[in-house]
């Protein structure tokens, strides 16, 4: 070589790299055929639940997508199992709260309704629809059913009561009411009798008859 010649110098860069390719939601062959067309491997085959990547698909790689591997490095394949399946466990009788907390930490949604029972308390669980014991799936929503307590209540008495005062009291309580005049004239401007009578048990709603004097 000539003094003061020019050399050339190659700079390595290293071992050549692959980048793990886009396998999410392949099979677990589709995605072992994409890792060997860059020169990489199969690894572990995991598996784990998923409700958004279907059954027998990838949900994840280790090292992850996009990661620039040696050739003949190993990845990692966790394959879906499907939504994770869970068994509704039994709240009846509990409090809507302790009721709620139950099916969270299960991993169900609550959603609360209410309904007329003549056995279960004002605010006590009567049960779950589906219902408990039932096989549903993690985050499925699971409708609670909670108790407005009985239909039926007593009439409350209100005879001798002034007609402002027994109408009051018994709208009060979730009746309706009417009233009349005994021989239609009103004198004292008091209950002396009602219909139904007190204690009586009917339905919220029901139209109270007063008679007044």
């Amino acid at each position: 070589m000539a003094a003061n010649g020019t050399v050339s110098v190659v700079m390595s860069k290293g071992p050549e790299r692959y980048r793990v390719p886009k396998v999410r939601g392949m099979s677990q062959a589709a995605a072992g055929q994409a890792l060997a067309a860059v020169n990489l491997q199969t690894g572990q085959i995991l598996q784990d639940y998923s409700r958004k990547v279907p059954e027998g698909q990838v949900i994840r790689t280790d090292p992850k997508i996009g990661s620039p591997l040696k050739r003949d490095t190993a990845v990692s394949l966790t394959i879906s199992q499907g939504p994770e399946p869970v068994v509704v466990p039994d709240v009846r009788g509990m409090t809507v709260e302790q009721a709620q907390a139950s099916l969270t930490g299960t991993g169900l949604k609550p959603r609360t309704v209410e309904r007329f029972d003549e056995s279960v308390p004002f605010g006590r669980v009567i049960g779950t629809e589906p219902s408990n014991g039932t096989q549903v799936y993690r985050g499925d929503k699971v409708r609670v059913v909670v108790s407005k307590g009985s239909q039926f209540i007593p009439v409350p008495s209100v005879v001798g009561m002034t007609t402002d005062e027994a109408t009051s009291t018994l709208e009060t309580a979730g009746f309706e009411v009417e009233t009349r005049e005994q021989f239609g004239v009103t004198v004292a401007n008091r209950v002396i009798s009602q219909d139904p009578s007190g204690g009586s048990q009917v339905s919220r709603g029901t139209l109270i008859t007063l008679t007044i004097t």
